[in-house]
């Protein structure tokens, strides 16, 4: 094979070429001027272990008849690349035989998946027949092998099946393939149609034999009587174009899901999702069925995968798995059989998993169990259902893995629609869900939302004491397509450093773009980093402006949401704002609103406008319009605070809402000069509007080395290096008397001891100190006590790791951080233990009761299982280096150290493979690159309003879009 001077080029800036933030990627050369490829490219399938993606050309008419178009049929792009690698040249290995004329070549792809290397492919003008890249993304030697005419499920015992009239969709496994066949003459989900196995040979594929019993090469039926499927009587349809199927490697299950529908008696039902596997029967390889929850269980339509009754609709769309960071493996679903909001409802439901006790016996047992694999009962039982295993070797014994053990048999185990554990982002998706990727904790999923939002969104579980989810996050954007107009209809997730490949277009039959995002400080690229054209407009380029590194840089960044409680939250006036703090200076960003059709929306491109208004003596007198986007405040007692390093916003339902900083010098508040109040109470309105003219920042009380302050109902909390108060907020239109709810000596520790961090929720106060971590004790209440010694702090017990607790970091049910113990199910709160004399940081995970309503007892903070050994419950990762913040969306993990001595800034992600029995090595971590050299770097802070992530620098911000 002889290739171009230009292809050859363009391989040799594979890897090295320098991105920008949402990068278009490179393919053909006939694509035009903003698109990746000159036809749609609308099939794809993302390797998640080797971030690979590769798509398929779903128009065999547009883009020319070149063949630099042809040879892109079927393409590949690694992480880190900007180039697409053709895998169609017209000449290959066809089944062993060199120099053969390429049946993918040119070709229109309707199916794409991947088994052992490479890619499975079907033609769409031949999709009765089956190929495979055997050679992956070898470009020197491609290999194709194929097997044609795959039969259906027709036929007598012993006798082959009829040519399958086209395959419908494939999945393939590092042994099998399987295929969903549409029968002879007819279509998917009749009588005749089937799963089809399939293996590689010498020099080609074979389709199995798959039906125990039956030497006939055929496919295993599926369709209107498969028991697995049905509930009383036969079903009444299945939906050939609603077909899904996913292979999960861990459990050794492939997954099917339809839309099928139930006959109309009322004791006739539908289920939507099935369970397949391998069994060697007597050497030869056999495709078998299970059910994946029993169909007598079933009363009603409100247990997501099936229901009972007239007409029932099983509606499942999609269908992925997913295997905590606990170890505890679910299955991640899009429908229900409610018969609503199928393509808006995202669930989770546990499974069985036996292979942790096939380990612990020594053999492989779980592979032939029928319960393997389907829906286990959701009734946690210690010991019993969610099982822990353990290896002993000599007197060590260490973790091997978990897993419920106990499959549903009745209706009081089936996982209901309305389980807070099994509602994905708490609610329906912000729109119909075009794509679905699960990494470890986290859901994402690509949606035809409105125009302007976000289109790619994801949603974190929350762990229990157990290791079992008990809730989520809410459906955070993580990022947003440049045209607003563009859809994300296919997406991968690469772990390792947080980036996400998105496949855009305005429909489906026009997806031309692929891209990528990356870390950087971002320029011209339409979203922070300002316009196409300029970008001195952006949100990086203003807040590096304003807080140059000349003068202390950024100090701190903080997010708040729009759902933050001094915000309006009318729509048509809501708004979501970020606080950027320096020396004797802030910068408020207002980062998103709603337009015009009251949808909320973030702000991009262009932060700039001659209305931006620009305050150095500390007081609100210079007019503001709607066009404000960015204030930024100097002078007055902001030079009395100095270096500014924490912000909130609090409201109070009386006296309005305020703005309130904190650094070494002191504590100021946002208030008007006489009188004192804030804007009306829950009334903040975008751009800024209703901030009156009369405001300034006064100072108050007499604080030094402010460590953070965080508001909570009606209660500002202030932490110093070495005191924690609360203060009423209806004094703080005026003069305050704090209530001292902690010194080190009032918790019995040294008076050269400190605190580093804390966190507030409901009745719980969770203070990080030099000698570790507090809370507050049982029965006692953070809002009413009025003594340190009433407070009754408790100890934390924290095993394996450094002394000093220094970053606390809660996750919850709602998009504001003092929830994480007064919502529905609770939340978690990671902890970071560093210490620099000990060159050593840990991090832990507590699981949080919900206590709005109830006590604090001995179980309203315990820690999550990420067990090593049985007899310790240890941290969930040791760094082996001191880390200054540590932050995680439940996928991508990272942690950050500002210089000191001679040691470099660090910007380290986890290993995404890190669960619970893993040791982190220090080799492992990844480092994400900066974009210069720094001095200081501060925590990552996600913008709520568009996804991006941030990490502030001391030269400006490195973000992630």
């Amino acid at each position: 094979m002889v290739w171009s001077k230009k292809y050859l080029l363009a391989l040799a800036l594979i890897g090295s070429a320098t991105l920008n933030a949402q990068t278009l990627l490179v393919g053909d050369t006939a694509a035009a001027t903003g698109d990746t490829f000159s036809f749609d490219v609308l099939q794809k399938y993302f390797h998640v272990n080797t971030s690979v993606l590769f798509v398929g050309r779903e128009d065999a008419t547009s883009g020319g008849d070149t063949d630099d178009v042809k040879k892109y049929a079927v393409s590949a792009i690694n992480p880190g690349a900007t180039h697409f690698i053709p895998l169609s040249p017209e000449k290959s290995w066809v089944n062993g035989t060199a120099n053969s004329n390429n049946p993918l070549y040119g070709e229109k792809i309707s199916l794409l998946s991947y088994s052992k290397s490479g890619p499975l492919v079907v033609r769409a003008d031949a999709p009765e027949h089956l190929y495979y890249l055997a050679s992956g993304t070898g470009i020197a030697t491609v290999s194709v092998l194929k097997v044609e005419n795959v039969k259906d499920a027709q036929g007598a015992t012993n006798a082959d099946g009829s040519t399958t009239a086209g395959i419908v969709k494939i999945v393939g496994t590092s042994n099998y393939s399987f295929a969903a066949v549409k029968k002879n003459g007819g279509d998917f989900g009749v009588s005749g149609a089937g799963i089809a196995l399939v293996k590689e040979i010498t020099n080609g594929l074979e389709q199995v034999a798959a039906v125990t019993g039956d030497t006939g090469v055929k496919a295993l039926p599926l369709n209107l009587s498969s028991s697995e499927l049905l509930i009383g009587s036969d079903l009444v349809s299945i939906d050939a174009s609603i077909l899904d199927m996913h292979w999960d490697g861990i459990l050794q299950r492939l997954y099917i899901c339809v839309k099928a529908t139930g006959d109309t008696d009322s004791a006739d039902g539908a289920r939507g999702v099935v369970v397949a596997y391998v069994e060697g029967v007597g050497g030869v390889p056999k495709l078998k069925f299970s059910a994946f929850a029993p169909a007598a269980a079933f009363s009603g339509t409100t247990y997501i995968v099936g229901g009972k009754g007239s007409s029932t609709v099983a509606d499942i769309e999609k269908v992925r798995t997913m295997h905590t960071s606990t170890g505890v493996s679910y299955l991640v679903t899009l429908g229900n059989s409610a018969s609503s909001a199928a393509t808006t409802t995202v669930s989770v439901l546990p499974l069985v998993n036996k292979k942790p006790a096939s380990k612990f016996a020594g053999d492989v047992a779980y592979l032939t169990d029928t319960a393997q694999g389907t829906l286990a009962s959701k009734t946690v039982s210690a010991g019993t259902n969610l099982k822990e295993y353990f290896k002993v070797i000599g007197e060590i014994s260490t973790f091997i893995g978990r897993g419920f053990q106990v499959a549903a048999s009745a209706t009081a185990h089936l996982t209901a629609q309305t389980d807070v554990a099994a509602q994905v982002g708490g609610a329906a998706a912000p729109g119909t869900v075009l794509d679905m990727q699960v990494q470890k904790d986290v859901v994402y999923i690509s949606v035809n939302g409105s125009n302007d939002e976000a289109q790619v969104f994801s949603s974190q579980a929350l762990l229990d004491v157990d290791g079992a989810i008990k809730g989520w996050t809410p459906w955070r954007p993580v990022m947003r397509p440049l045209t607003s107009a563009d859809r994300a209809y296919g997406m991968g997730y690469q772990p390792s450093v947080g980036r996400m490949f998105t496949m855009e277009g305005g429909s489906s039959s026009t997806v031309k773009k692929v891209k990528t995002s990356t870390w950087l400080k971002p320029s011209s690229n339409g979203h922070l980093g300002g316009t196409t054209s300029d970008g001195s407009l952006g949100f990086e380029a203003l807040i590096s402006a304003a807080l140059t590194k000349e003068n202390g840089g950024i100090q701190g960044l903080f997010d708040f949401p729009r759902q933050t409680t001094a915000f309006s939250q009318t729509a048509g006036e809501r708004l979501s704002v970020m606080i950027a703090t320096g020396y004797k200076k802030i910068m408020l960003i207002e980062t998103g609103q709603d337009d015009g059709s009251n949808n909320f929306t973030p702000n991009i491109g262009s932060f700039f406008h001659a209305d931006n208004v620009a305050i150095t003596d500390g007081v609100f007198d210079t007019a503001r319009t709607a066009n404000t986007k960015t204030i930024t405040i100097s002078g007055g007692a902001l030079d009395t605070v100095g270096a500014i390093s924490t912000a909130t916003v609090i409201n109070e339902t009386s006296n309005g809402g305020y703005i309130v900083v904190g650094g070494v010098g002191g504590v100021a508040i946002l208030r008007a000069t006489s009188g004192g109040l804030g804007w009306a109470s829950g009334d903040l309105q975008k751009a800024f509007e209703n901030i009156s003219d009369d405001k300034s920042f006064i100072a108050i009380g007499s604080y030094t080395h402010v460590r953070k302050v965080i508001a909570d109902g009606q209660f500002l909390y202030v932490l110093t290096d070495k005191t924690f108060d609360r203060i009423p907020a209806d004094e703080l239109n005026g003069t305050i008397t704090p209530i001292v709810l902690a010194t080190p000596t009032d918790l019995g520790l040294q008076t050269f001891d400190s605190f580093s961090d804390v966190l507030v929720s409901s009745k719980l106060a969770l203070l990080a100190t030099s000698k570790g971590l507090y809370r507050t004790g049982n029965t006692k209440n953070i809002t009413t006590e009025t003594t340190a010694a009433n407070v009754d702090w408790t100890v934390v017990t924290l095993t394996e790791g450094p002394t000093p607790v220094t970053r606390l970091v809660p996750v919850g049910t709602t998009n504001l951080e003092v929830d994480f113990a007064q919502q529905t199910g609770g939340g978690m709160v990671y902890v970071l233990a560093s210490s620099v004399g000990e060159q050593l940081s840990s991090v832990y995970r507590l699981a949080i009761r919900d206590i709005s309503s109830s006590a604090i007892g001995a179980t309203t903070v315990e820690f999550i299982p990420d067990d090593i050994l049985s007899t310790v419950v240890g941290p969930h990762a040791h760094f082996g280096a001191y880390k200054n913040y540590f932050i995680t969306d439940g996928s991508l993990s990272i942690a950050t150290r500002s210089s000191y001595n001679t040691a470099a800034v660090l910007a380290h992600a986890l290993p995404s493979g890190l669960t619970a029995g893993s040791v982190l090595s220090p080799k492992s971590l990844v480092t994400i690159p900066l974009f210069a050299e720094q001095l200081e770097i501060g925590k990552l802070v996600p913008s709520s309003a568009l996804g991006s992530k941030i990490i502030p620098t001391s030269d400006g911000l490195l973000i992630l879009e």
